[in-house]
């Protein structure tokens, strides 16, 4: 029975072998299953997030032309609007011109009949001076 007691230690001591080796093959085989999953999921969140980096680039691009465009009318609607104004300048200043040139006009013309009316006074206190002096 000793051998037998032998044969079953030997027979349990191989069986745990065995079953330590299967363990470890099957946990190194687990591991090299998760590690695969990790890779395929790094690999996929890479992708997911280049594809969420170009959806949102090619966003980005259309919202600041659709900003560049409406900037661009704003900027030709003001524009438009300073040529306006530049042109309501010019009439305003071709009316002060024209203002202060009837101005001096009428100035020069007041100037001209005061000295006329200085003339006729004189001239007409010297008819009075003499219709006195002969009357």
């Amino acid at each position: 029975m000793n051998d037998f007691a032998n044969k079953m230690e030997e027979l349990k001591s191989a069986i745990e072998v065995e079953m330590k080796e299967l363990k470890e093959n099957m946990m190194s085989g687990i591991c090299k299953e998760n590690e695969k999953m990790r890779e395929n999921v790094k690999k996929d969140m890479r992708e997911e997030m280049e594809k969420m980096r170009e959806d949102v680039k090619k966003e980005l691009r259309e919202e600041m032309e659709k900003m560049r465009e409406d900037v661009l009318e704003k900027v030709k609607s003001l524009c438009m609007e300073v040529e306006e104004v530049k042109n309501e300048m010019k009439e305003q200043k071709r009316c002060v011109e024209f203002v202060s040139e009837t101005y001096d006009e009428l100035k020069k013309e007041n100037a001209y009949i005061k000295k006329e009316m200085k003339e006729k006074k004189n001239v007409s206190e010297k008819v009075v001076t003499l219709s006195q002096k002969f009357s």
